[in-house]
């Protein structure tokens, strides 16, 4: 796809090719800094989590860093717009963007937001995935890049209800299931 018809959340972003590390280390001390200030938590999830509890350490070739945040928390979002914009991200309006989730791109990667909804016992993104709350009640933490940082609760229950029973060996090809159990 060429640049110009590119999706908002993808202009900037490394397509292909190895992550930049020293990027995204970057990229995510600065983010966490922000969510913090503004008191609004987040938890790794995806890609993110299984390369940190199977690979410790982001996986090589996965394209963005995933996060869960709990959508109560989504009105405070203009101000961490507003200060990542500040810090050299390039946020795409959100009028272009999928209506539940966020993007933060600087230096070719990209940091993504998945905004869950709880109903009754699930925290639910987009009425399509769907997960038990206990995931992200009780959360863990993990020591990477100098600092804590939450994942799920049970992290290899949830990387199998993500990944299947096969997590451990990675792939390169592998998919989601994404909670849909």
């Amino acid at each position: 796809m060429q640049n110009n018809q590119e999706l908002p959340w993808d202009r900037g972003v490394r397509h292909g090719g190895l992550m930049d590390k020293s990027a995204m280390y970057g990229n995510l001390m600065l983010f966490k800094a922000v969510m913090d200030a503004h008191d609004i938590p987040f938890v790794f999830i995806f890609g993110a989590v299984l390369g940190l509890t199977r690979d410790k350490d982001l996986i090589d070739w996965d394209t963005d860093v995933d996060v869960f945040c709990d959508a109560e928390h989504h009105r405070k979002m203009f101000l961490v717009v507003e200060d990542l914009r500040a810090k050299g991200f390039d946020v795409p309006d959100k009028n272009k963007c999928p209506l539940h989730d966020h993007f933060f791109i600087r230096n070719g990667e990209k940091i993504e937001i998945w905004w869950f909804d709880r109903l009754g016992e699930e925290y639910v993104y987009d009425n399509s995935i769907r997960y038990p709350k206990r995931f992200f009640e009780k959360v863990e933490k993990v020591s990477f890049i100098g600092t804590d940082w939450l994942v799920p609760y049970n992290k290899e229950e949830f990387l199998t209800i993500t990944y299947g029973d096969d997590w451990r060996i990675p792939n390169k090809n592998g998919s989601y299931i994404l909670g849909r159990r």
